[in-house]
């Protein structure tokens, strides 16, 4: 799978389907214990990215509307040891679950992940985000 896939299967299953259950675990499968987040120049750690993520997913429903690969290091990482880095932007909406309030987000993101323990997982995101 191109690594660019990888994230987009990876965001999708965090961020834009119904189950809080397969997000939590796919958080705690495919993101580094160590993984280092900045949104907006604000550093988190993984204990904070993942609240802030399920409490987004609590207040939210997320539906993407765009998403394009802008640039990718290469194109697959498979091997334990190797890592790559993807930059995406997308659009997506945010309709909060009690107001039923829309509004439409863009966001840049890079990526980058490793092969740990013979798994594929984030380990460093930086990800610009606005009001579109």
């Amino acid at each position: 799978m191109l690594l660019g896939e990888w994230v987009d299967q990876l965001f999708t299953k965090v961020f834009f389907q119904p189950d809080d259950d397969l997000s939590t675990k796919t958080m705690e499968s495919h993101f580094s214990r160590d993984l280092k987040v900045r949104v907006n120049g604000v550093p988190l750690d993984y204990d904070k990215y993942k609240s802030a993520i399920l409490n987004g997913r609590a207040q939210n429903l997320y539906s993407i509307q765009s998403n394009q690969e802008l640039l990718s290091s290469h194109d697959g990482i498979e091997t334990v040891g190797s890592g790559g880095s993807v930059a995406h932007i997308s659009t997506y909406t945010e309709m909060d679950k009690k107001t039923r309030l829309e509004k439409q987000q863009s966001t840049v993101t890079l990526a980058t992940v490793a092969v740990l323990d013979g798994k594929k997982v984030l380990i460093e995101l930086v990800e610009v985000q606005r009001d579109a």
